[in-house]
């Protein structure tokens, strides 16, 4: 399969565009047609798919740029519809952060107690 991702110069340059209405449905159609593909692939050899949202760090919520944190949460919000569809499972693990135990740890792959 071929890397379909845009260009480091192309990302830049989306970055500083000013979002709207149509951006934002271009933006949430990108994601759920991605999202089919995947489901589709998912469908095909019956296996379960388990997603969760795009996790930041509360120390770091208030650096980061309004726009990608706008877009950050379109995202999540996309992930939590797709998971409405059969074989996949929403684990969210911005609720499992924020429930405040020091015990909870979640890397890239992990998430234990």
């Amino acid at each position: 399969m071929q890397d379909e991702r845009p260009s480091a110069k192309a990302c830049s340059a989306l970055i500083q565009e000013k979002t709207n209405k149509e951006s934002d449905k271009k933006y949430k159609k990108h994601i759920k047609n991605e999202l089919n593909k995947l489901a589709q692939e998912i469908n095909d050899i019956d296996a379960k798919l388990i997603i969760a949202p795009m996790t930041i760090p509360s120390h770091a919520i208030n650096k980061i740029n309004f726009y990608h944190l706008r877009a950050v949460n379109m995202l999540n919000e996309e992930l939590k519809d797709f998971s409405k569809k059969k074989n996949v499972i929403f684990l969210d693990t911005i609720s499992i952060l924020k429930k405040g135990s020091e015990n909870n740890f979640i890397d890239c792959c992990h998430l234990s107690k």
